[in-house]
């Protein structure tokens, strides 16, 4: 005890000092968070700052007239402050008021009331945006930005700004203030005056006058009118308009056109695609020029199935694709090749040297990643998409890029990371109205069915209804359960029928064309000739697929006459895609009629074209042209490339082909001569449908195979 006596005082004096001085300065390096705050966030510091205080004073208490012990609690309760104290003060720490953005505004041209047309209102205008930029609060409008803004309302980018203009170019540019200038003359004195606008209301919130000087004092007149304005706006009433968000920036005569556009977009983002349509439409009312809301009603159009409108929107948007900005140019151009010439490539190639010019431009780096998908340039589609999304938490307007990022994943086997994108969604955005299906899709394409059919049960708990019924299918067709099926998406489509379902991820005519399929594998096929005839609305890849179906039932009435409406369909649009499609559907006919070689000529060339859209379809056919024409080896690789697509398969819904391709699979091995080959191929779709009914036709056959490869 008496050694400590030696040492104690001086290191006690030591803990003080480093203390004072470490606190000390953080709180006046934090203090600038604090000046602008609210009592309700100065009440929780000037309490943490009292309990400090009267921590000091019960450890001096302690040190001088208490023994050791009481010297070490007393200590230890300073720590214990000091860490609170830290925690305060130090970004971004617990009650922290957060240094606000800066304060944006514009500066409206000085209006000129002296009487004398010659006065240079410019020179006023450049001083005071000058002498305003000095204030690290205050950030002014850049001039390219207010000249693209301008160009965007239809105005030259010179036009002077009035109190209007500057109105609309705030809201559209997310400028939260309007400073509006006016000078005046009394005799020969001069008065600068200015007022601050709410640009949403109109509202003056502050106004100032300064004066009266002669011409030689005008500078510092203008520098007056700056100082009273920076001093002004470090109040925290300015606040509320530190975070004013911005319209889209997208070409328009109409405010208000716009207003409703930027509210489309966020519900396009939340996947409400009747709400967006809604407001694109009110916004068309207002201005029929307004391209980029034809693009996007374009898009809602083609969700739902409706191909003439959505053609008919893009060539509109196209027609006034020279009014626009760069970067609009290219959103209407992505969807015209998409929509309207079916040209993937040619979309490709212009936005991605688009965003090599502007690799900032997060909105197209979205349609990147889905015409890299389209064209199954899978890495590509995934890091574009990534960029897209940004980090993490997503909000609900990245609703369908979330989705698009899962889809991907799907499509390269990454069922890892596709459950993963799933639980984020489920997490960020609770609502998505895709989250049912990527929920459990990837369980259920792992092989995890349990989880997957738990999945499907809590669907079904919770009146979810629709995403049962489809999911619930989808489950029964990897089972082989084709019955079951069956029954489930014909009660879906006739569900999403309903003028109320408009919102559904997919349309009825695909869910018609799915349940053709499975009449045909289970050898219906009357059955499959009456969902044939619904399927009405749906894109040209789909419509292709109904004629070949019609093919394969011998109906070449019906084939020939899709593939006539196909060509009127597709008339002046020769594209890649476009003559693969009218191939396929060709050479399904030359099969039909007994052409074999013709056949095998026509979808081979289709072949060469790989196509998200259309992939597993043309496979399918070549792989059946090739065997069909004795081209064993060329049959093997098309039914392969099928097998090695499992989540791809998935992804584009086509489960009963990617089952079936290990079947032909093997019925293509065996007809090289391979029998341990195909009897492999044959043992693995048997484990795939071992719960299926015995007596659908494939698995009859299937038996057959079984015995001759065994021998």
């Amino acid at each position: 005890m008496t050694s400590n006596s030696k040492w104690l005082p001086w290191f006690d004096r030591a803990l003080a000092i480093t203390l004072i001085v470490v606190h000390g300065a953080g709180v006046l390096d934090h203090f600038k968070n604090y000046v602008r705050a609210s009592l309700a966030t100065w009440i929780p510091v000037l309490i943490v700052v009292l309990g400090y205080v009267l921590f000091w004073a019960l450890y001096i208490f302690r040190i001088r007239y208490h023994g050791f012990y009481s010297k070490a609690i007393a200590r230890l309760l300073l720590i214990f402050a000091s860490v609170a104290v830290i925690l305060m003060f130090t970004p971004p720490g617990y009650m922290v008021a957060e240094l606000s953005p800066e304060l944006q505004m514009l500066v409206a041209d000085v209006e000129n009331k002296t009487g004398d047309s010659g006065f240079s209102v410019d020179a006023i205008k450049r001083t005071l945006t000058i002498a305003l930029k000095e204030s690290p609060e205050i950030a002014i409008l850049p001039d390219n930005r207010l000249q693209d803004t301008l160009r965007r309302m239809g105005k030259p980018p010179n036009e002077r700004i009035s109190v209007d203009i500057g109105r609309e170019v705030c809201q559209r540019e997310g400028v939260g203030l309007l400073v509006a200038p006016v000078v005046s003359k009394d005799e020969e004195k001069y008065i600068l005056e200015a007022q601050v606008l709410d640009p949403k209301t109109g509202e003056v919130l502050y106004e100032t006058t300064v004066g009266a000087s002669g011409m030689e004092g005008i500078t510092d007149t203008v520098s007056k009118l700056a100082n009273d304005l920076r001093n002004r706006f470090g109040e925290s009433r300015w606040d509320l308009y530190r975070k004013t968000k911005p319209l889209a920036a997208a070409t328009s005569k109409s405010l208000d056109a716009l207003e409703l556009y930027s509210q489309a977009l966020e519900d396009l983002g939340e996947a409400k695609y009747t709400a967006a349509a809604e407001k694109l439409n009110k916004a068309l009312g207002l201005d029929s020029d307004f391209a980029l809301a034809w693009v996007e009603l374009a898009s809602i159009y083609d969700l739902q199935g409706k191909m003439g409108d959505a053609i008919a929107c893009s060539t509109r948007a196209f027609s006034l694709r020279d009014r626009l900005t760069e970067p609009e140019r290219v959103r209407v151009d992505d969807f015209y090749y998409w929509h309207v010439e079916n040209n993937h490539e040619k979309a490709f190639t212009e936005l991605t040297e688009f965003l090599r010019k502007y690799p900032k431009n997060q909105d197209r780096f979205a349609s990147l990643s889905y015409e890299a998908h389209m064209l199954m340039k899978f890495d590509v589609a995934e890091e574009a998409i990534q960029d897209a999304l940004g980090k993490r938490p997503w909000g609900e307007s990245s609703e369908e890029s979330s989705y698009a990022l899962w889809q991907i994943q799907l499509s390269r086997d990454k069922f890892p990371q596709a459950l993963e994108t799933a639980s984020y969604i489920k997490q960020d955005i609770p609502k998505a109205a895709y989250l049912p299906y990527v929920a459990t899709i990837p369980k259920l394409v792992s092989g995890d069915k349990e989880a997957a059919k738990l999945e499907i049960l809590h669907l079904r708990q919770t009146n979810n209804t629709d995403a049962a019924l489809w999911i619930g299918g989808l489950f029964e067709v990897y089972e082989g359960k084709l019955q079951s099926a069956s029954d489930q998406w014909l009660q879906y489509a006739r569900s999403i029928e309903q003028p109320e379902k408009s919102e559904s991820w997919t349309t009825p005519g695909n869910v018609y064309l799915a349940l053709m399929r499975i009449a045909l594998l289970a050898g219906k096929k009357n059955e499959a000739r009456l969902y044939l005839k619904k399927v009405q609305g749906v894109r040209d890849e789909y419509f292709v697929e109904a004629g070949k179906y019609y093919a394969r039932l011998g109906d070449l009435k019906e084939a020939g006459e899709v593939l006539d409406e196909l060509r009127k369909r597709l008339a002046g649009r020769e594209t890649n895609q476009n003559r693969a499609l009218l191939e396929l559907l060709e050479g399904e006919i030359e099969l039909a009629r007994g052409n074999k070689d013709k056949s095998f000529t026509l979808i081979s060339s289709a072949a060469t074209y790989p196509w998200a859209y259309s992939y597993f379809s043309v496979q399918e056919s070549l792989g059946n042209a090739a065997l069909a024409s004795g081209r064993n080896e060329i049959a093997i690789q098309a039914f392969k490339s099928i097998v090695d697509r499992k989540g791809f398969a998935a992804d584009r819904e086509h489960p009963e082909i990617w089952i079936m391709a290990h079947y032909d699979t093997g019925r293509s091995y065996q007809a090289t001569g391979n029998n341990a080959m195909a009897r492999s191929y044959y043992l693995q779709f048997e484990q795939l449908w071992g719960g299926a009914d015995a007596t659908l036709p494939v698995l009859v056959e299937l038996r057959k195979h079984l015995s001759e490869t065994e021998r």
